[in-house]
């Protein structure tokens, strides 16, 4: 970041020319100091042009006014340090603003031929060397002038010794890559050994001074050297880098970024056996990061998870087995998981219950016959919230909860991290399948089972019954209907805990059973020899599957059954992580109008939609 340190007074009463003179013999600024601070931001800006211009205006002079606005426009662009946007489309001169309707200010597409032979002319005339790196700099990224691109990097070179005299090190670590970068582009060995050599100078005052900070974008601008393996013996720069690795002390962001680098190294200088030791740095700086935050679970947590996932990306390359070493983490992070789970807190908040609309929903059903009722329901399935309209709701709650929205989420489950959720995207899904969820349940607690209660109550609802409706389903095979009429026995029985353990298996096999009939595999690839079925979730993941069941169905049924960031209900339940708790009523219930759901539908005789729901002449007889 940069600002301009303009004192007024030096122009109080000067002519147009008097003021650009004072510029062109840099009078005009001062390095600025920030209290407290080690270190002092500087940057050559527009301001003092501005009131050139003002001044050449009042004089009538348009020529000077003119070439006043091209300075402006120049002096207004961001130079991006080559080393911080290396992994990107590098523009040296940059927008200082960009606007939400995509235009943006200084615009380098309005730069006229005429304002860039100026800045040429510029760069060849003035002595002022923050002046002329400015223009020649930007002569040679546009005009290609190679006179300019060498006039740009001695200049650079020749104003590192005053920037390190102010503390000024962002412009060393600005000034100094970009003169490696441009040598390189102009393939000149001189100019690039020149620029190596300041490199290695800077590189041992820090090093010297204990100024280990300043190390990382030079390290970082030798790397994007590709023939950096000319100019540097390799001892001279890994030591430099084992230096800024230690010198990081318990700032393992920059830590872990420099042993990456360091990596980059050995592998451009092909010190293979090094590299094993290296990765495993990473694994321990984040474990190391862990122990030191052990009276805060919630960000031990973090790092070790950071660090198990390392081991395992490593493990049995190198030579190196982790596996001991996994299992010791894994056993301590879940203990951290418990701990963070101990420092949280359940926030409730009272809700207003929607008796009349219960009351009115309920009342649909009374002059329906059982079949009728059961149809409705499954038809309508009110508990469904498509994607599309969960994602809605979603954008609409994040938009007034800003932070929120801008923030990494850690998902935690069964004392497992079981997800990182990014801002963007994945932030509005997981916030999506949360209202899924949320629509879901309280629709079965606040409108389906008083349903349900008045076919008990009023109708006289019987397993049998409705074991009776699910028989007439073409996506239900025979073979399952007396497994299933145990578990909806169980569940009339209120015994919800037989109930769900036997019918969540009951829903997957139905699933496995219609993607058969689809003429697709229900395996997977063989692997080590042996023919596995496919998992749950990768049975809802098929194209052909959604598209028979319909895609909103599908990633229902992923949501409430499968999905790790959802209720995960299968796995919870296959994996006994469920706790007795969450075999209630509700859950049940949910099970139950899946099945339902499967009630009604048949396979079709059209091609084009082999599954469809039964005519509409039999759901509406009664209706």
């Amino acid at each position: 970041m940069g600002c301009d340190v303009v004192n007024d007074e030096i122009f109080k009463g000067l002519t147009g020319q008097q003021i650009f003179d004072k510029i062109e013999a840099g009078e005009t600024g001062s390095f600025q100091e920030i209290p407290g601070d080690l270190v002092v931001f500087r940057e050559f800006g527009s301001e003092p042009f501005r009131t050139a211009l003002e001044a050449f205006k009042s004089e009538g002079n348009s020529e000077k006014v003119k070439e006043m606005e091209y300075e402006i426009v120049l002096f207004d662009f961001t130079m991006k340090n080559p080393v911080r946007y290396s992994g990107e489309k590098f523009d040296r001169f940059s927008p200082k603003f960009v606007y939400t309707n995509g235009q943006c200010y200084p615009d380098i597409e309005k730069v006229s031929e005429e304002a860039k032979q100026y800045y040429k002319m510029r760069g060849q005339q003035t002595q002022n060397l923050e002046l002329k790196v400015r223009y020649c700099d930007f002569t040679w990224e546009y005009l290609k002038a190679h006179e300019h691109a060498r006039m740009a990097v001695e200049s650079y070179l020749l104003l590192l010794d005053s920037y390190y005299e102010n503390k000024y090190y962002f412009g060393i670590s600005n000034y100094l890559p970009r003169s490696l970068q441009i040598a390189a582009q102009l393939d000149d060995e001189s100019l690039i050994r020149k620029c190596v050599d300041a490199h290695l100078k800077y590189l041992e005052i820090y090093t010297d001074n204990k100024q280990y900070r300043w190390l990382h974008e030079l390290l970082e601008s030798i790397l994007m050297l590709k023939r950096c393996k000319e100019f540097i013996d390799f001892e001279s720069i890994d030591s430099f880098f084992q230096i800024a690795i230690e010198g990081c002390g318990y700032d393992v962001i920059n830590k872990v970024e420099l042993i990456k680098n360091r990596i980059q190294l050995l592998k451009i200088y092909g010190k293979k056996d090094l590299i094993g030791k290296a990765q495993e740095d990473i694994a321990i700086a984040y474990e190391v990061e862990a122990d030191r935050y052990k009276t805060n679970p919630l960000i031990a947590s973090d790092y070790l998870d950071k660090s198990i996932k390392h081991y395992d990306k490593i493990n049995g390359q190198y030579g190196a087995d982790y596996t001991t070493k996994l299992d010791s983490l894994k056993i301590k992070i879940k203990q951290v998981n418990r701990d963070v789970k101990s420092h949280m807190q359940t926030i409730s908040a009272e809700a207003k219950i929607p008796v009349e609309q219960i009351e009115e929903y309920v009342t649909c059903f009374r002059p329906l016959s059982i079949e009728n009722c059961l149809i409705l329901i499954a038809s309508e399935f009110p508990i469904m919230l498509s994607l599309n309209q969960a994602i809605e709701i979603a954008k609409d709650s994040l938009q007034d909860t800003p932070l929120l929205a801008s923030i990494t989420e850690t998902v935690m489950s069964d004392d497992n991290i079981s997800g990182e959720i990014e801002a963007g995207e994945q932030k509005i899904e997981k916030f999506a399948k949360q209202i899924i969820i949320n629509n879901c349940f309280s629709t079965i607690q606040l409108f389906i089972c008083p349903v349900f209660d008045l076919l008990l109550r009023e109708k006289d609802l019987t397993p049998k019954e409705l074991l009776g409706f699910l028989s007439n389903s073409h996506l239900i095979e025979k073979e399952r209907l007396p497994i299933i009429k145990v578990g909806i026995e169980r569940f009339f029985s209120s015994d919800y805990l037989s109930s769900i353990h036997i019918l969540v298996f009951q829903i997957e096999g139905i699933l496995r059973d219609v993607l058969d009939k689809l003429g697709r595999p229900t395996t997977r690839s063989p692997k080590r020899g042996s023919t596995q079925e496919k998992l749950l979730d990768e049975i809802l993941r098929d194209e052909k599957l959604k598209k028979n069941l319909k895609e909103d169905f599908c990633y229902f049924l992923q949501v409430v059954l499968s999905d790790p960031l959802g209720v995960n209900l299968r796995n919870r339940v296959g994996h006994a992580l469920a706790k007795f708790g969450e075999f209630d009523r509700a859950t049940g219930m949910l099970l139950l109008l899946i099945l339902m759901k499967f009630g009604i539908l048949i396979y079709s005789k059209t091609e084009k939609v082999p599954i469809d729901e039964q005519p509409d002449s039999k759901k509406n007889e009664d209706t």
